[in-house]
């Protein structure tokens, strides 16, 4: 899904987010990767720092500017173009839509 500028700053006002020098940390990424993940797949999935470091481990989502060991800074559009769905989520649609496949042959 792609967002419009209005529709970002509407879904940051709505999950309170304030932006630092036009970057947003870790904490208020797993917020929107939340958020995204429920309105684009209907997902009810909290996500965390963790699952945002897994993100950047993998490559999905690039560092805008590491501030310390601990702590990173990343854009926003970023936060909303990531790839969200991982592999678990794809087997999961794909054993449904197969046994539903089954269901119909039947």
């Amino acid at each position: 899904m792609h967002y419009t500028e209005e529709q970002v700053d509407s879904i940051l006002h709505e999950l309170n987010i304030r932006l630092l020098a036009g970057l947003i940390n870790s904490s208020d990424v797993a917020r929107i990767f939340t958020y995204r993940a429920e309105k684009e797949y209907g997902r009810k999935h909290l996500y965390t720092s963790s699952d945002v470091r897994r993100h950047v481990k993998s490559k999905t989502l690039p560092v805008a500017h590491r501030v310390h060991e601990r702590m990173n800074l990343f854009k926003v559009e970023d936060a909303f173009t990531a790839d969200l769905q991982p592999q678990k989520w794809r087997r999961d649609d794909q054993i449904s839509v197969n046994s539903k496949d089954d269901l119909q042959s039947t």
